[in-house]
């Protein structure tokens, strides 16, 4: 919520104003790539603006790169040091002044958790908390709608030694998101009908796998291809608020402001915490149907953190 305040704040103070002029210097220097050079012709940038509109708190800085390079980093490195600092608290027994004795009482044979890690962190069950969790706030939302269904389908027993809060927020980022796409798609239609479309969580994994891949499925009508390359930017959404956010101290984690998207910066940190632990996430859409998220969890611990 703090990345939401600082956007916000930076967006307000009139810097964002001073970069984004600074960036269209930049653009109107270079005027285009080799093929314009050698053409002459010219991207229609209005054409291009109008299509790309969204309703992020800064979408006019989305296609600066620097922006979006400096975040990566900042927050990758935040993620390090916390990880970093919550094992070794974790670790560390209460109350033991011994700072050697790294690991808990307990045997290794009773063991099922190491730190913050736990070694049999199962993902359907995660799924089924973040569906309840994005539950709530779709209800306040959308009273007007039943909360569409959640189908898990897959190797629901799977597995997987991991950070659960970290695949918690991940799945839960990717399940509100299809929830909104979701109601807005099916209410746009005109429909009366309270019943949605479910949303679908496939999970694939054998013993021959080297990731656990999860599918997040919905019939939320898709993304635009325009609006492909903003996926994962930290100030560009498609979806507006539903509450007027006139101040950073608005934007509060599940708070009266808190909707179930439309602030810009759930998605880009979510692949954070996929990369961090040698995973990834790709967003696949069929605009007029429906969006797949690719969730992969990297499950043989040979990644080294990407903090370079």
């Amino acid at each position: 919520m703090q990345v939401a305040k600082g956007l916000f704040e930076f967006k307000s103070s009139g810097q964002a104003q001073v970069a984004l002029e600074e960036h269209k210097t930049t653009q109107k220097t270079r005027k285009g790539g080799k093929w314009a050079e050698r053409t002459g012709f010219q991207k229609d940038d209005k054409a291009a603006s109008d299509k790309w509109q969204g309703h992020g708190i800064g979408t006019a800085l989305a296609d600066i790169k620097d922006i979006h390079e400096h975040l990566d980093k900042f927050l990758m490195h935040r993620l390090g040091i916390r990880v970093v600092l919550g094992q070794y608290l974790a670790l560390k027994p209460i109350g033991d002044e011994d700072v050697n004795r790294h690991l808990p009482r307990h045997s290794m044979n009773e063991m099922d958790e190491v730190g913050l890690i736990k070694l049999a962190v199962r993902p359907a069950e995660l799924a089924s908390a973040a569906y309840e969790d994005a539950k709530t706030i779709f209800e306040r939302q959308f009273p007007e709608y039943d909360t569409p269904e959640l189908i898990l389908q897959g190797n629901t027993a799977a597995e997987i030694a991991y950070v659960p809060h970290h695949l918690y927020y991940i799945l839960f980022e990717l399940i509100k998101n299809s929830f909104q796409a979701t109601a807005m798609n099916h209410g746009a239609s005109g429909s009366e009908e309270s019943d949605l479309p479910p949303v679908r969580v496939i999970i694939g994994d054998s013993v021959e796998n080297e990731d656990i891949v999860i599918k997040v499925s919905d019939e939320g009508g898709g993304i635009p291809r325009s609006h492909t390359k903003r996926i994962f930017s930290y100030l560009f959404t498609t979806a507006q608020p539903v509450f007027p956010i006139l101040d950073s101290n608005d934007l509060e984690s599940f708070g009266r402001n808190s909707p179930l998207a439309g602030l810009g910066y759930g998605l880009p940190i979510a692949r954070l915490y996929a990369r961090y632990f040698g995973g990834d996430l790709h967003i696949i859409s069929v605009e007029g149907f429906g969006t797949d998220a690719f969730l992969y969890l990297h499950k043989l611990g040979d990644q080294e953190e990407p903090l370079a």
